[in-house]
């Protein structure tokens, strides 16, 4: 299974008034068009990582194979390598709507993937390694970290947020044909009603591990409170979810904020919780159902870091201008090297040895390659 990654998305912020309780669940149903895409990969020139700046996000499947996007003068473009980013060619380009620049990138096997265009509120679809393309009109604005696929079928969008700070309300579509159309299936509650997600509180994510369980994660504007939720209907019936926080510096008068959890297999999972100045380490050996402390990072902000696990024990973390890594479960942490300029870091390992880093000073980013885990990074 490919390691997961955490990269902390922004809320959309708008009004509050127009989403009440809970109502019938709708369909909004929409058909693919002809997208406005590079055809075929033969008709795109070939570019080496050093041609290439401003790389938004990247998803490698193997030491050769993987996709970047890149944002250059108000375009996305969507390149893949096949020789493990010594050249890319370029497979898909859309011109970004709404100034919101984006471009997630999400591979499922060296054929399927997505494309999400935030802006236009668009997902592009490819079966053929982006030899052609569909697009999809989603039903709301799908901002980083608020839509997940688990599988080429099933996605849901937590959308339409609405709302101040600490009080966001919102809706949650889901589509089980690949996004071609989509049900709204369940709101939040102003008044907190039971199996329903709460307005209170700022969402930041959503991640699905199968077709049935998911969780939302957030922070609520009070100290000392975890803000978690968990389905296991498909995003029907939500619950609060504790984390234990034995060992942990989790104190009533702490200010916490949680990413959504990581999983590498269908048992074992991490959960990064942000405990005032400190990134804590929580850990599930059950599929999620508990999650029990593991360790810690002082002084690191969840919010500045890439973060990721390629198994139970194995994993790194890019912040500030250190990479570091656990072999321990998050236990323990070791420095491994450091960057002059880091303000656009993440990291991508698809084994213990060989990973890729976006790195460098805001839209100036470039890629870069370990093959020994960490230690020695080279520019492709």
């Amino acid at each position: 299974m490919h390691p997961t990654r955490f990269v902390l998305p922004t809320s959309l912020l708008l009004t509050a008034s127009m989403l009440g309780g809970w109502g019938p669940a709708s369909t909004l149903t929409h058909h693919a068009s002809s997208p406005q895409a590079i055809s075929a990969v033969h008709a795109a020139p070939v570019l080496s990582s050093r041609d290439i700046q401003g790389i938004e996000s990247m998803h490698f499947l193997s030491s050769r194979t993987g996709w970047i996007t890149e944002i250059s003068n108000g375009q996305c473009s969507v390149l893949s390598t096949s020789n493990g980013g010594m050249t890319w060619s370029r497979i898909l380009q859309f011109r970004l709507t709404g100034g919101m620049a984006d471009g997630t990138v999400q591979l499922f096997n060296v054929r399927d993937g997505f494309v999400l265009d935030a802006g236009a509120k668009r997902l592009y679809v490819t079966h053929n390694d982006g030899v052609s393309w569909s697009h999809y009109a989603l039903p709301t604005v799908a901002e980083p970290g608020m839509i997940s696929f688990p599988n080429m079928k099933s996605g849901w969008i937590l959308g339409n947020i609405r709302g101040a700070s600490g009080n966001e309300s919102a809706l949650l579509y889901h589509s089980s044909d690949g996004g071609a159309s989509w049900s709204v299936i369940s709101r939040t509650s102003p008044t907190n009603k039971p199996h329903l997600l709460p307005v209170y509180g700022d969402k930041f994510a959503i991640v699905f591990k199968n077709a049935y369980t998911g969780w939302v994660a957030g922070s609520v504007n009070a100290l000392g409170f975890t803000w978690l939720y968990v389905t296991h209907d498909g995003g029907y019936h939500w619950n609060p979810q504790m984390v234990n926080e034995h060992h942990s510096g989790i104190a009533h008068n702490s200010q916490i904020q949680l990413s959504t959890p990581m999983f590498t297999s269908s048992a074992y999972g991490f959960l990064p919780v942000q405990v005032d100045t400190a990134l804590e380490i929580f850990k599930t050996v059950d599929g999620g159902k508990q999650w029990t402390y593991a360790g810690k990072l002082p002084d690191t902000s969840l919010g500045n870091s890439s973060i990721e696990f390629l198994n139970s024990e194995t994993g790194w973390i890019a912040t500030g201008n250190l990479l570091m890594s656990t072999k321990n479960g998050g236990k323990s942490w070791t420095p491994l090297s450091s960057f002059r300029n880091m303000e656009q870091r993440h990291i991508d390992f698809i084994n213990g040895k060989i990973g890729w880093m976006r790195t460098g000073p805001n839209g100036q980013s470039y890629l870069e390659k370990t093959t020994d885990g960490g230690y020695h990074w080279n520019f492709r």
